[in-house]
């Protein structure tokens, strides 16, 4: 969902959608992106802090 939206939803919002905490979410989506061999998101200014 994440990585094919446009344009990226803030991960809090996306975590509380689907029941699951922030930190979690993130490094799912952290490895989803290493197991696909693409660069990092620069998942910090994205966590909505």
């Amino acid at each position: 969902m994440y990585r094919t939206a446009e344009p990226k939803p803030v991960i809090r919002r996306m975590a509380e959608e689907l029941g699951v905490h922030h930190e979690a979410l993130r490094g799912w989506i952290r490895q989803a992106e290493a197991d696909a061999g693409e660069p990092l998101t620069a998942l910090g200014g994205a966590c909505g802090r």
